[in-house]
């Protein structure tokens, strides 16, 4: 895909896009039942199917931060939507919001507040790919927790073992 950032001036800027995505998914009998259902309900297989989208996406950004890899003080505000095209296995859209602010604090140090908040689902009758869920933990989002090890859970019958299965809306807080 492409994606563009235009600014319009020294703090704001737009950007939009369009990729186009291809996802092969291969599965056994012990996968979990929820990828199953998904590749069930797209071609009638469930070891495994195919999945094309055409996606745009738009956004908004507001930057006022003193430095982009190091800050000291200002804030990020960041609005983005996405939506797959119609026409393809996968339809859905997002949106996602996040919002951080910098001040210097103790000498040497800064405090930062940040939050991220994001929605997801899908439209005209298709349902979510489960590959497309938002996970959280992990450096990126909350230090101290596994990559994707936060959220739902659910057991599989099949194996018993613990599947992370992530979800359609995000909430994250850091300080």
């Amino acid at each position: 895909g492409v994606m563009y950032t235009v600014p319009l001036n020294e703090k704001n800027a737009i950007s939009y896009g369009i990729s186009f995505d291809n996802t092969d998914i291969t599965l056994t009998e012990d996968s979990p039942s929820r990828y199953q259902a998904y590749c069930s309900s797209l071609s009638g297989n469930s070891l495994g199917c195919s999945s094309d989208n055409l996606t745009a996406t738009i956004g908004y950004s507001t930057d006022t931060r003193d430095d982009i890899m190091f800050p000291t003080k200002g804030g990020l505000d960041k609005i983005i939507g996405e939506v797959a095209l119609p026409g393809f296995e996968t339809q859905m859209y997002k949106l996602f919001y996040q919002k951080s602010w910098y001040k210097p604090f103790v000498r040497g140090s800064t405090f930062m507040l940040g939050g991220i908040l994001a929605y997801e689902n899908s439209y005209g009758g298709k349902i979510l790919p489960f590959y497309k869920n938002f996970f959280a933990g992990g450096v990126g989002s909350i230090r101290g927790f596994r990559q994707g090890s936060m959220g739902p859970v659910e057991i599989e019958p099949v194996t018993g073992q613990n599947v992370y299965v992530g979800g359609n809306k995000q909430v994250i807080g850091n300080a």
